[in-house]
């Protein structure tokens, strides 16, 4: 059965409504804004606070103080510039490479439960 207008515009209604969702809680807690951080890190081999600040378009005094704060629990390792000794790259340590695992897992396993076993291809573009 190919889907119609009607199940499209359901679809992209839902996947707005999540986005908005997942901004809102960035934006409002604490721990999803730290995991958020995480994903970010995670996606090259090291990145400059100031970049993330850009990228989430968020000041870059709060992505400062949020590193800081997950440099200190262990997640990131800072590197400061050579040049001018202020916070150059960053790049995941260990335990946070270990929350993003766990993390993507997470998310991997509930989403296999929304779909049957070799459904996915049929959606694929």
């Amino acid at each position: 059965m190919e889907p119609n207008e009607d199940d499209v515009r359901s679809m992209v209604i839902a996947l707005f409504t999540l986005i908005s969702r997942v901004e809102r809680a960035r934006r409002q807690r604490k721990p999803a804004a730290a995991l958020d951080l995480l994903q970010v890190i995670a996606a090259s081999e090291e990145v400059r606070p100031s970049d993330i600040a850009d990228q989430r378009s968020v000041h870059r005094s709060l992505v400062t103080r949020q590193l800081r704060e997950m440099e200190d629990a262990g997640y990131v390792q800072f590197r400061e510039d050579p040049d001018d000794g202020r916070l150059g790259s960053l790049r995941l340590r260990q335990l946070g490479a270990t929350k993003c695992s766990a993390c993507r897992a997470s998310v991997w396993s509930g989403s296999r439960r929304l779909w049957p076993a070799g459904s996915g291809a049929r959606y694929a573009t």
